[in-house]
């Protein structure tokens, strides 16, 4: 044999081995895919817990199979129908994730299950199915139901914020439509055993009432599930409750008129009529009220009240019962309190005599506009 054929031996021989190799490897890859195992996934678009009567059940296996049909399906508090292969998310409608897709009809309250047992189905490689999960929804259809609203005592302003408790049958609830006095509520919060609170916060121009039992409620919880109860409107319970949403209007007439004083004179007004209310002079856009020397206060009912010590312009206020504040008067009160300076006065007449001892004439300079010079 020469070299030539040796050589040319040795290479088929090579190729040979490296063929046997490759198939061997094929082979092998063959038979991991042919003991593939194949899992199966229930699930559901609807989460739990729920109220509907007819929920929609995915099965996905992880491989293309065959032989699955309704029969296979065990399931517990419900009946099934419409079963039916469904196209997956890769929108082949066959291979990886093949599935298949019913209806579940709950029978009664509480949890309605579903599960697919192990070598129910088949690939092309003759494996089964591993067992699925094991797939749980609690039906509920019962609506929350309330049982009181309570709001404390108080007297209760304008800006004042009313927290209301309501009691119910269980925590977990949410907030369906809520109104007090006719107002929607905020800050619903779950208080935990089945006691809720809501924020109530009186604006102006709402409805006053006088006792709790005039203030309308409307209450609606909702539960996990989407049952919601039917509307409370009951009569809430609770102490000494007054609303009293508007604030005077009338400063415009107990002050009506510019008028300059000293700090400390006595300025006359008409009454507000404001029993346990009172009246204020203060500086423009005060909105908190404190007696001293830029402010000055007496009772609702006056017809007079200080000026204040401190020189400069102040409005008047009126202030109920309840503590709402009036706008601030038109009319500006002027404290001066700084005595004329600086001025000279020119008798016109040189002396004086029958002719002219009625008409004295005399000129001021310096004078300070608005003051009163007297003379003798």
């Amino acid at each position: 044999m020469n070299k030539f054929n040796k050589s040319k031996k040795i290479k088929i021989w090579v190729s040979l081995y490296a063929m046997l190799m490759f198939l061997s490897g094929v082979g092998l890859v063959y038979k991991a895919m042919a003991a593939q195992s194949i899992t199966v996934t229930i699930s559901s678009s609807v989460s739990s817990p729920t109220n509907l009567g007819e929920i929609p059940i995915f099965v996905d296996f992880s491989q293309n199979v065959t032989g699955f049909d309704i029969s296979d399906i065990s399931y517990g508090n419900a009946t099934i129908d419409n079963f039916r292969m469904y196209s997956t998310p890769d929108g082949y409608g066959y291979g990886y994730g093949y599935g298949y897709t019913f209806n579940l009809h709950p029978q009664s309250q509480g949890a309605s299950t579903v599960s697919i047992g192990a070598d129910k189905a088949t690939d092309i490689n003759n494996n089964t199915n591993l067992a699925s999960n094991n797939f749980s929804i609690i039906y509920d259809t019962i609506p929350p139901v309330i049982s009181g609203v309570s709001i404390p005592t108080g007297t209760y302003k304008i800006g004042s914020e009313i927290t209301a408790t309501i009691t119910a049958d269980a925590a977990g609830y949410t907030a369906g439509a809520i109104t007090i006095n006719g107002v929607s509520v905020t800050n619903f919060t779950d208080a935990t055993g089945g006691s809720y609170t809501v924020k109530y916060t009186v604006a102006s121009g709402d409805t006053d009432r006088t006792s709790v039992s005039e203030i309308p409620i409307s209450v609606v919880l909702t539960d996990a599930a989407g049952n919601s109860s039917e509307a409370y409107t009951n009569t809430p319970t609770g102490g000494t409750v007054t609303i009293d949403a508007h604030a005077p209007t009338n400063q415009n007439d107990v002050f009506s008129a510019n008028t300059s004083k000293k700090g400390g004179a006595s300025v006359n007004v008409v009454s507000a009529n404001e029993t346990g209310g009172s009246i204020w002079f203060a500086p423009y856009g005060t909105t908190s009220f404190i007696s001293g020397d830029t402010m000055t206060t007496a009772g609702g009912t006056a017809t007079s009240i200080n000026s204040p010590a401190t020189a400069g312009e102040y409005r008047l206020f009126v202030i109920d019962a309840s503590g709402n504040v009036s706008s601030a008067s038109t009319a500006v009160l002027t404290v001066d309190s700084t005595a004329p300076s600086g001025y000279t006065v020119t008798i016109d007449q040189a002396y004086i005599n029958n002719s002219n001892k009625t008409a004295l004439s005399f000129t001021f300079s310096g004078a300070e506009l608005g003051s009163t010079y007297n003379y003798s």
